[in-house]
């Protein structure tokens, strides 16, 4: 594991460079571009067609030690200097469920299934305004579901969104527990 603590110092959810120039194994090129103090990384941008069309929210850096480049995304350095190595097929969620707050105390362990749980919204979902609720033509009923590690969860059918949307809410905190995020309500 690489002692980030070595080149990053940590103020509030940021990283910043300590002096890197006198360390041999960042190369040359990169010593040049990361100045102490200076701010690390950069919010990462989506492309759509070839152009920026969202930020996705996370903070990314690259640079290379040992010749070897690191594309790493800056809360799993953070993690790593306060705790130690992040164990395999464990993931870091933000706890606030806001991708570019950085600060330790929003930073927990998850599994792949409890970070999408905390997700504020449902990316598939085109049907309803509510995470968890989706709208069943075939039927004519609005449908709570959700699917948390590895398991599907039915919650039911139900005549309105919004019945649908409360008995979401009751049953997915029940579920999830403290990885239960209710959604953006503001849609």
């Amino acid at each position: 594991m690489i002692n980030w603590n070595k080149y990053f110092e940590y103020n509030d959810g940021f990283l910043y460079w300590k002096d890197v120039s006198k360390f041999d194994e960042i190369s040359h090129l990169s010593r040049g571009k990361f100045k102490c103090g200076k701010l690390v990384g950069h919010l990462d941008k989506s492309l759509r067609n070839g152009k920026p069309h969202a930020i996705n929210g996370y903070w990314k850096l690259q640079f290379k030690i040992y010749g070897k480049t690191h594309r790493l995304k800056v809360h799993r350095i953070i993690w790593e200097m306060f705790n130690g190595r992040i164990p395999d097929k464990v993931q870091i969620d933000h706890i606030n469920g806001d991708g570019s707050d950085n600060r330790i105390e929003n930073l927990r362990l998850s599994t792949p299934s409890q970070n999408s749980t905390n997700r504020k919204s449902d990316f598939k979902n085109k049907t309803s305004k509510y995470k968890g609720v989706w709208f069943r033509s075939s039927r004519n009923r609005w449908v709570a579901s959700l699917r948390f590690n590895n398991q599907y969860h039915w919650i039911g059918s139900f005549r309105t969104e919004e019945e649908a949307r409360k008995v979401y809410l009751e049953k997915a905190s029940e579920i999830c527990g403290e990885f239960f995020n209710p959604g953006d309500i503001s849609k």
